[in-house]
């Protein structure tokens, strides 16, 4: 990481600066330079657990819009469902409407077709067809 670099503040003389303070400058440094290594050793492991973090935190916002995208389409089909359910019910409601129906007529045709064959006349014989037996009464 090149931002966190501290070699390169005081490493230069700048313009009509003394030696004697360019010197206790550069002294200053190097008496300072491990606890400048350390700190950028520190801000280093800071910086690649931030990016890490990061990159955790894209994948799992990734996972949560794949789950979000099922739970719409699993809500859906749900909806779906109960109304195929609920048409079931329906169909299942009229085919018993359509059955109590079906029964009724057959049962209204039963009862013509008794009435009818007890309303159709007897044939049978006539009094003039039949041959006299002497049984009859006057």
């Amino acid at each position: 990481m090149p931002d966190l670099d501290f070699q390169g503040p005081g490493a230069l003389r700048q313009a009509g600066e003394p030696s004697r303070t360019f010197a206790l400058r550069r002294w200053i440094c190097r008496l300072l330079q491990p606890v400048f290594q350390k700190q950028l050793e520190i801000l280093q492991a800071i910086c690649t657990r931030l990016d890490s973090e990061e990159w955790a935190t894209v994948s799992l916002q990734r996972q949560v819009q794949y789950v979000d995208g099922r739970v719409d389409t699993l809500s859906s089909q749900m909806r779906t469902t109960v109304a195929l359910g609920w048409d079931y019910v329906a169909t299942v409601r009229r085919l018993a409407v359509l059955e109590d129906r079906v029964e009724a007529l057959m049962v209204a045709r039963e009862q013509d077709e008794g009435d009818a064959s007890a309303s159709v006349p007897f044939v049978g014989v006539h009094a003039a067809d039949r041959a006299p037996t002497g049984t009859e009464a006057p």
